[in-house]
């Protein structure tokens, strides 16, 4: 059925672009209707459709129109960590290996002996989550192990 919808909005994005736009919406609010139907929540009446389609398309239009304001992205100063402390770069080549990437890190210190270091990785969503103790249920379990490991340095 998903193949045929795609098909027929590409079609009609070449006759018109507006009748795909209207024909993908009337569908989203349909399947949007149904999905909250079958887990008995409130649905909106058929014969309120095509007012709800009509609101949220000019809506779209209208914020179409509209420039995004770009923000600069911050300018980030590297400096030193002071002399009594380590900087650990933990990198991974492979995204998914980047929490393990950390504990390994944390665990060579500990092999060494080594006391207080600052970690760094590349992957921002893993430096927040191991800051934040995130409670992922993929890594979670790798975030906590870094925690209990790094608060033993």
């Amino acid at each position: 059925m998903l193949c045929g919808i795609v098909k027929i909005s590409a079609w009609l994005a070449l006759q018109n672009p507006r009748a795909a736009e209207l024909f993908i919406t009337i569908c989203w609010f349909l399947w949007t209707r149904r999905n909250k139907s079958r887990v008995k929540e409130a649905v909106m009446p058929l014969d309120k459709l095509s007012d709800l389609v009509q609101q949220y398309l000019q809506e779209f239009q209208q914020l179409r129109g509209k420039s995004v304001i770009k923000r600069p992205p911050k300018q980030i100063i590297w400096k030193p960590p002071d002399p009594s402390t380590l900087k650990t770069n933990f990198d991974s080549p492979i995204v998914e290996d980047l929490e393990a990437a950390a504990r390994r890190a944390v665990t060579f210190l500990q092999e060494l002996g080594l006391g207080s270091s600052i970690f760094e990785g590349d992957f921002e969503t893993s430096i927040l989550a191991i800051k934040l103790v995130f409670p992922s249920p993929l890594v979670g379990h790798l975030i906590k192990n870094i925690m209990s490991s790094a608060s033993s340095l």
